[in-house]
Protein backbone atom coordinates (compact mmCIF):
# COMPACT_ATOMS: atom_id res chain seq x y z
CA UNK A 1 0.00 0.00 0.00
CA UNK A 2 1.38 3.42 -0.97
CA UNK A 3 1.89 6.00 1.74
CA UNK A 4 -0.05 9.24 1.65
CA UNK A 5 3.18 11.23 2.07
CA UNK A 6 4.66 9.60 -1.06
CA UNK A 7 1.58 10.49 -3.10
CA UNK A 8 1.65 14.05 -1.83
CA UNK A 9 5.35 14.30 -2.68
CA UNK A 10 4.69 13.10 -6.26
CA UNK A 11 1.84 15.59 -6.63
CA UNK A 12 4.03 18.47 -5.44
CA UNK A 13 6.82 17.46 -7.82
CA UNK A 14 4.34 17.47 -10.71
CA UNK A 15 3.65 21.15 -10.03
CA UNK A 16 7.20 22.13 -11.02
CA UNK A 17 8.90 25.05 -9.28
CA UNK A 18 5.82 25.96 -7.24
CA UNK A 19 5.61 22.35 -6.15
CA UNK A 20 9.25 22.36 -5.08
CA UNK A 21 8.66 25.43 -2.91
CA UNK A 22 5.47 23.88 -1.51
CA UNK A 23 7.34 20.64 -0.75
CA UNK A 24 10.05 22.62 1.02
CA UNK A 25 7.48 24.53 3.07
CA UNK A 26 5.70 21.30 3.94
CA UNK A 27 8.97 19.74 5.11
CA UNK A 28 9.79 22.78 7.27
CA UNK A 29 6.35 22.59 8.90
CA UNK A 30 6.74 18.84 9.39
CA UNK A 31 10.14 19.29 11.08
CA UNK A 32 8.74 22.04 13.34
CA UNK A 33 5.79 19.88 14.39
CA UNK A 34 8.03 16.90 15.11
CA UNK A 35 10.48 19.03 17.10
CA UNK A 36 7.62 20.57 19.10
CA UNK A 37 6.14 17.13 19.84
CA UNK A 38 9.50 15.67 20.89
CA UNK A 39 10.26 18.71 23.07
CA UNK A 40 6.86 18.55 24.76
CA UNK A 41 7.29 14.82 25.40
CA UNK A 42 10.73 15.26 26.97
CA UNK A 43 10.27 18.56 28.82
CA UNK A 44 6.58 18.45 29.75
CA UNK A 45 5.43 21.78 31.21
CA UNK A 46 8.89 23.31 30.66
CA UNK A 47 8.69 22.83 26.88
CA UNK A 48 7.57 26.44 26.18
CA UNK A 49 10.86 27.70 27.64
CA UNK A 50 12.89 25.44 25.36
CA UNK A 51 10.76 26.29 22.32
CA UNK A 52 10.99 30.02 23.08
CA UNK A 53 14.80 29.88 22.90
CA UNK A 54 14.91 27.66 19.81
CA UNK A 55 15.83 29.82 16.82
CA UNK A 56 15.97 27.15 14.11
CA UNK A 57 15.66 23.39 13.69
CA UNK A 58 16.95 21.47 10.69
CA UNK A 59 16.74 17.76 10.00
CA UNK A 60 18.92 17.01 6.99
CA UNK A 61 20.88 14.38 5.18
CA UNK A 62 24.59 14.43 6.04
CA UNK A 63 25.62 15.27 2.46
CA UNK A 64 23.59 18.52 2.68
CA UNK A 65 24.97 19.55 6.08
CA UNK A 66 27.95 21.81 6.60
CA UNK A 67 28.63 20.37 10.04
CA UNK A 68 31.45 18.24 11.47
CA UNK A 69 28.84 15.96 13.10
CA UNK A 70 27.67 14.93 9.61
CA UNK A 71 30.71 12.66 9.21
CA UNK A 72 29.36 10.36 11.94
CA UNK A 73 25.97 9.88 10.26
CA UNK A 74 25.52 6.57 8.40
CA UNK A 75 23.75 6.33 5.05
CA UNK A 76 19.97 6.62 5.31
CA UNK A 77 20.03 8.46 8.64
CA UNK A 78 19.71 12.18 9.26
CA UNK A 79 21.40 14.92 11.25
CA UNK A 80 19.44 17.18 13.59
CA UNK A 81 20.82 20.72 13.91
CA UNK A 82 19.28 23.02 16.52
CA UNK A 83 20.16 26.69 16.95
CA UNK A 84 19.43 28.23 20.38
CA UNK A 85 20.04 31.73 21.71
CA UNK A 86 20.47 30.69 25.35
CA UNK A 87 23.47 28.79 26.73
CA UNK A 88 21.45 27.13 29.51
CA UNK A 89 18.94 25.79 26.99
CA UNK A 90 21.77 24.50 24.77
CA UNK A 91 23.31 22.76 27.76
CA UNK A 92 20.02 21.14 28.74
CA UNK A 93 19.33 20.05 25.15
CA UNK A 94 22.77 18.48 25.08
CA UNK A 95 22.01 16.57 28.28
CA UNK A 96 18.68 15.29 26.93
CA UNK A 97 19.61 14.76 23.29
CA UNK A 98 19.21 10.97 23.42
CA UNK A 99 15.66 11.33 24.75
CA UNK A 100 14.84 13.83 22.01
CA UNK A 101 16.32 11.54 19.34
CA UNK A 102 14.28 8.64 20.73
CA UNK A 103 11.04 10.64 20.46
CA UNK A 104 11.92 11.80 16.94
CA UNK A 105 12.64 8.18 15.95
CA UNK A 106 9.20 7.19 17.25
CA UNK A 107 7.73 9.82 14.91
CA UNK A 108 9.53 8.27 11.94
CA UNK A 109 12.42 10.74 11.79
CA UNK A 110 15.55 8.56 12.09
CA UNK A 111 18.02 11.02 13.59
CA UNK A 112 21.51 9.64 14.13
CA UNK A 113 23.45 12.73 15.21
CA UNK A 114 22.41 15.82 17.14
CA UNK A 115 24.23 19.13 16.73
CA UNK A 116 23.40 22.08 19.00
CA UNK A 117 24.71 25.47 17.94
CA UNK A 118 24.48 29.00 19.29
CA UNK A 119 22.29 31.38 17.32
CA UNK A 120 24.29 34.25 15.88
CA UNK A 121 23.67 37.49 14.02
CA UNK A 122 20.25 37.58 12.33
CA UNK A 123 19.53 34.01 13.47
CA UNK A 124 18.86 35.41 16.97
CA UNK A 125 15.85 37.31 15.64
CA UNK A 126 14.15 34.11 14.47
CA UNK A 127 11.67 32.56 16.87
CA UNK A 128 9.53 30.04 15.00
CA UNK A 129 8.01 28.69 18.22
CA UNK A 130 7.63 31.91 20.22
CA UNK A 131 3.91 32.37 19.59
CA UNK A 132 3.24 28.80 20.73
CA UNK A 133 5.38 29.32 23.83
CA UNK A 134 3.58 32.56 24.72
CA UNK A 135 0.18 30.89 24.31
CA UNK A 136 1.23 27.98 26.52
CA UNK A 137 2.68 30.31 29.17
CA UNK A 138 -0.50 32.41 29.21
CA UNK A 139 -2.68 29.30 29.55
CA UNK A 140 -0.47 28.02 32.36
CA UNK A 141 -0.58 31.32 34.26
CA UNK A 142 -4.39 31.46 33.95
CA UNK A 143 -4.73 27.95 35.35
CA UNK A 144 -2.14 28.62 38.08
CA UNK A 145 -4.12 31.58 39.46
CA UNK A 146 -7.04 29.36 40.45
CA UNK A 147 -7.28 28.13 44.05
CA UNK A 148 -6.28 24.52 44.57
CA UNK A 149 -9.69 23.62 46.02
CA UNK A 150 -13.10 25.25 45.62
CA UNK A 151 -14.91 26.86 48.56
CA UNK A 152 -17.70 24.24 48.88
CA UNK A 153 -15.29 21.31 49.02
CA UNK A 154 -13.14 23.14 51.57
CA UNK A 155 -16.20 23.80 53.74
CA UNK A 156 -17.16 20.10 53.71
CA UNK A 157 -13.61 19.14 54.64
CA UNK A 158 -13.59 21.73 57.46
CA UNK A 159 -16.70 20.16 58.95
CA UNK A 160 -15.09 16.73 58.78
CA UNK A 161 -11.86 18.08 60.29
CA UNK A 162 -13.79 19.35 63.34
CA UNK A 163 -14.39 15.71 64.30
CA UNK A 164 -10.64 14.99 64.57
CA UNK A 165 -9.80 14.53 68.27
CA UNK A 166 -6.10 15.43 68.14
CA UNK A 167 -5.98 19.24 68.43
CA UNK A 168 -2.61 19.63 66.69
CA UNK A 169 -3.67 17.45 63.75
CA UNK A 170 -7.03 19.26 63.46
CA UNK A 171 -5.30 22.68 63.35
CA UNK A 172 -2.84 21.43 60.72
CA UNK A 173 -5.69 20.20 58.53
CA UNK A 174 -7.56 23.49 58.90
CA UNK A 175 -4.41 25.51 58.09
CA UNK A 176 -3.84 23.36 55.00
CA UNK A 177 -7.43 23.93 53.88
CA UNK A 178 -7.05 27.69 54.33
CA UNK A 179 -3.85 27.66 52.29
CA UNK A 180 -5.39 25.55 49.53
CA UNK A 181 -8.13 28.12 48.96
CA UNK A 182 -5.55 30.83 48.20
CA UNK A 183 -3.73 31.11 44.86
CA UNK A 184 -0.04 30.26 45.32
CA UNK A 185 2.12 33.30 46.13
CA UNK A 186 5.71 33.87 47.09
CA UNK A 187 6.98 35.82 50.10
CA UNK A 188 7.13 39.10 48.16
CA UNK A 189 3.48 38.82 47.10
CA UNK A 190 4.18 37.89 43.49
CA UNK A 191 3.17 34.63 41.92
CA UNK A 192 5.30 31.71 43.08
CA UNK A 193 5.39 30.46 39.49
Amino acid sequence: MARLGDGLQQFLQSLGEQGAQAAKSRRVAEVHVRWRMATEAVYGPSAPLILDHTNAVYIMRPDKANDPAAARVPQGKTLLVVYCDDAMVRSDLDARQEMLKMHLNRQGEHVEAFSIKPARFDMKARHPFREDAQRATAAFSRSAAKPLIDHDAAERLRQQAQTVENKRLRESILNALDASEQPPTSKNGKSAL
